[in-house]
Formats: structure tokens, C-alpha cells, sequence
């Protein structure tokens, strides 16, 4: 059993306006902010502290079950996915140095788009823009680096949870798919997808770029657990530079 393109459609769609809306629902019952009153979460951090962390959580955790539900449903095994633990610290490492060249990656494709738009705008605006799309989550990171309980469920869904869940269902499900489909356009297709559901403007070719190398990453290795851990290593460099820098400023 393949999925053909009208699934594929039914599971972005799902992912766009369902998930979404279900995870702010969840976040607000469990904060108290969705008409039920105080929680022992709104009171152990406040409102403003926990509604978007959480939100965030199981939104990734949703995406990451419905991927893994498809996934199943049509057949796909977990070793056909290259989801095997042997040998399990052998594609860590390997996921791990491709991190650090994601990392790097990402700061050269961000100093080039910000180079070009302070160039187009001038660089007062270029800054401002390029600030206001880091501000959602890594400005997050750094408000909230003082309230530990805040931070550790940041930093499980940044570092864990949405690597192995957009992992799950960008490279597993949604490129898999597409191979199928458009063959060696899969790879460009999924990856402006996978860009367009981040919903990023500025940062959005150098998104696409870290797509297509996490998806070669999982082609050339033939494993889903290395992409994801070079995934989650990024994040993780990249959320510990966030702390760091709002400690310092």
C-alpha cells in the first residue's frame, strides 16, 4: 500500500490547521487559560511561561504520531526507515558531526541573507526583520532561561521531541511519498514544504538549504536516526548560543 498525493494533501492539511489548534487547546486546558480556571501549572510558572512551551510540545508530539501512524498504516517498517539501533552510537556520532555542519551551514546562509537584505532594505530593517522571526522561539529560550522547569520542557521539544518528530514526517512520510511521485524532485519538493510549514520569510532559502542536506543526510546514510540526531544536535547548539547570548546581553 502507497500513499498517493491526495493523502499527502489530507496530512498537510491536518498538519496545518488540526494539529495546531488541538495543541493550543491541550496547552490551555492544562494552563488554565482555555476557560477552565487556574492550574497548578499557572501557578508553579505563570500563564505567559507555559502556554506557548507546551503548545509547542504537543503540537511536534502530534505531528510526530500522525507521521508514525502513516507511516505504519501503509506499511512502512521501522528498518525500512532506517529507524535500527545497531550499531546505535555509531549513526549518534554520525548525526552529531553532521550537526555541527548544519550549525555552520546555518550561520553562513544566514550572514549571506542578511548581507543581501541589509543591502535591499538597509541594514536598521534587515536586523529588525531578520530579529523578529528568531524571536519566536529562541527569544523564548531566552526570556524564560531563569525558570528552570520552563526551559528543561523547551529544550526536551527543541532538542528531541521536533527532530524526531519533523524527521518522522518530513523525510519519513512526506519524501518518501513524494519519491514515489516525482522522483528526484523529491527532494526540492518536501524541502519547500518543509520550509513553507515553518512559515519563515527572511530565513526561508537558508531553511530550504538545511532540508535538502537533511534529506541527503538520510539518503546517503540510509537511516532517519542519524538525520535526527543531526537534527537535534543543531537545535541543541543552536538553543545553548540562544541562553548564552541572553545571559550576556
Amino acid at each position: 500500500m502507497h500513499d498517493d498525493l491526495l493523502s499527502l494533501i489530507a496530512m498537510l492539511m491536518a498538519l496545518v490547521l488540526v494539529i495546531p489548534v488541538a495543541a493550543e487547546v491541550i496547552a490551555g486546558a492544562l494552563t488554565g487559560t482555555g476557560g477552565g480556571g487556574s492550574s497548578a501549572l499557572t501557578k508553579a510558572g505563570g500563564v505567559s511561561a507555559w502556554k506557548v512551551p507546551l503548545a509547542v510540545l504537543f503540537q511536534q508530539l502530534m505531528m510526530g504520531g500522525l507521521a508514525a501512524w502513516r507511516l505504519r498504516y501503509v506499511g512502512y517498517s521501522w528498518e525500512a526507515l532506517g529507524l535500527r539501533l545497531r550499531p546505535l552510537w555509531a549513526q549518534l556520532e554520525a548525526g552529531c558531526r553532521a550537526g555541527v555542519s548544519l550549525l555552520m551551514l546555518n550561520i553562513a546562509g544566514s550572514t549571506v541573507v542578511g548581507a543581501v537584505l541589509a543591502s535591499l532594505r538597509g541594514p536598521e530593517q534587515s536586523l529588525r526583520l531578520i530579529y523578529a522571526e528568531q524571536e519566536r522561539l529562541v527569544g523564548l529560550l531566552r526570556v524564560e532561561a531563569k525558570n528552570l522547569p520552563v526551559l528543561l520542557v523547551l529544550l526536551l521539544t527543541i532538542v528531541i521531541v521536533a527532530p524526531v518528530a519533523e524527521e518522522l514526517f518530513f523525510r519519513g512520510y512526506v519524501y518518501n511519498v513524494l519519491k514515489r511521485i516525482t522522483g528526484r524532485w523529491a527532494v526540492v519538493v518536501s524541502s519547500l514544504i518543509f520550509t513553507g510549514i515553518h512559515f519563515y520569510v527572511v530565513q526561508a532559502p537558508v531553511v530550504f538549504i538545511l532540508s535538502v542536506v537533511l534529506t541527503y543526510i538520510y539518503e546517503s546514510k540510509g537511516s532517519l536516526l542519524v538525520s535526527m540526531s543531526a537534527h537535534g544536535f543543531m537545535n541543541l547548539l543552536v538553543a545553548l548560543m540562544a541562553i548564552l547570548f541572553g545571559r550576556f546581553t
